[in-house]
């Protein structure tokens, strides 16, 4: 097995098993993204396969029918498939509905249906192969018009990156700002990937495209918390609450406080946690004790009386601008 076919092997493996958790229990907070999601994971999971195909012998493509050259070209075409799929899925994900509308679906899709069968029918985009590294034969010659494909791959790039980038100005909270930062530094890593390779055929890239990305947009839907770094950061809020709490647990452990005086301390910096958090995110004028309350899973009146029992300052409302 050559390296890049390992490449791909394994990044296939992955997929699924990064996947399972939103076959086996899908979340139910992302109903509203389930179309995009499952088009999003049988697009990259057939990419896969593509890539299996492109960089493994040829007897494997051509037992299902497929000349090299025609798997070259699926896989030019995948990959703006790929590109469109993951934007579509990010932008439903942080609450954006204009690529929804039907006078962007219906000629998007016809121009990726048009341009699919220019890319895998004909000459127009993809003229022929010639051989790549340690005699493996994945690499295509562009032809003439390889520019019309290359300049609508950077059309999409450009609205993507940029919807994401408007995500992360109108997040409403600095969770939604940091899962969406994620989002935004994985599109941008797949997406200049795919740049590179509309210019030099690097079978790398090739062979390890999407792989990254599709973990990290997954791993985003299921909010796992493995992408947190925020409480192990040297200035965040979080991090901050964290070294409260290690404090508190010191002075505990040392018998210089006592339980109930420990539990208070720990409990007044979850609250003053939450109150500063929600407050800095409040969208529009009035008080943004509701919002905390409704974080915190208790009542507005409840929280009033944890604020005076932990003598915490209720936040300034907020004026119209």
């Amino acid at each position: 097995m050559n390296l890049y076919l390992g490449i791909t092997v394994a990044g296939l493996l992955i997929k699924l098993w990064v996947s399972r958790g939103i076959f086996v229990r899908f979340p139910t907070w992302h109903q509203g993204i389930k179309t995009e999601l499952l088009i999003f994971i049988a697009v990259f999971l057939i990419y896969s396969v593509v890539q299996i195909l492109l960089f493994g012998p040829e007897p494997w493509a051509e037992a299902i029918g497929l000349e090299r050259i025609t798997v070259i070209r699926f896989y030019y075409f995948w990959d703006v498939v790929g590109l469109v799929a993951g934007g579509y899925l990010l932008l439903s994900l942080f609450n954006q509905d204009f690529h929804k509308r039907w006078w962007i679906i219906v000629p998007l899709v016809s121009l990726i249906g048009v341009g699919g069968y220019f890319v895998v029918m004909t000459d127009t985009m993809v003229a022929g192969i010639r051989p790549g590294p340690r005699g493996i034969i994945t690499l295509s010659a562009p032809s003439d018009f390889a520019f019309l494909g290359q300049g609508l791959v950077y059309l999409f790039t450009l609205g993507i990156v940029f919807g994401l980038f408007r995500t992360y100005q109108l997040a409403k909270s600095n969770d939604a700002q940091i899962r969406n930062l994620y989002a935004l530094v994985a599109a941008a890593v797949y997406d200049v990937s795919c740049l590179v390779g509309l210019h030099y055929s690097l079978p790398f890239l090739m062979a390890s495209r999407g792989i990254i990305f599709y973990v990290v947009v997954l791993v985003i839907i299921q909010r796992n918390r493995f992408l947190d770094i925020r409480p192990v950061g040297a200035v965040t809020a979080e991090a901050k609450t964290m070294r409260e709490f290690s404090r508190v647990f010191r002075q505990y452990a040392a018998e210089e406080v006592g339980h109930r005086e420990s539990m208070r301390r720990l409990e007044r910096s979850m609250v003053a946690y939450k109150l500063g958090k929600i407050t800095q995110f409040k969208d529009g004028a009035g008080s943004s004790l509701p919002q905390v309350a409704e974080s915190m899973d208790v009542k507005l009146s409840s929280l009033y009386d944890i604020l005076k029992r932990l003598d915490l300052d209720k936040p300034p409302k907020q004026q119209d601008d």
